[in-house]
């Protein structure tokens, strides 16, 4: 089963895996966007709250 996310700016994104970065340890996700571009990004600010933009 994929997970799929919507950034709240627009734009789809897959889930790909969560790793850890080489250097610290620390958790990290890789994710596929709608383009095919693999991105990568600390899971506290991939999964992180942002305000609702008016």
């Amino acid at each position: 089963m994929t997970t799929k996310y919507r950034h709240y700016k627009g734009g789809d994104y897959e889930l790909v895996y969560e790793a850890r970065m080489e250097a610290d340890h620390s958790p990290v996700i890789v994710y596929r966007a709608a383009n095919g571009t693999i991105w990568c990004r600390p899971r506290s600010v991939f999964f992180e709250m942002v305000g609702h933009l008016e």
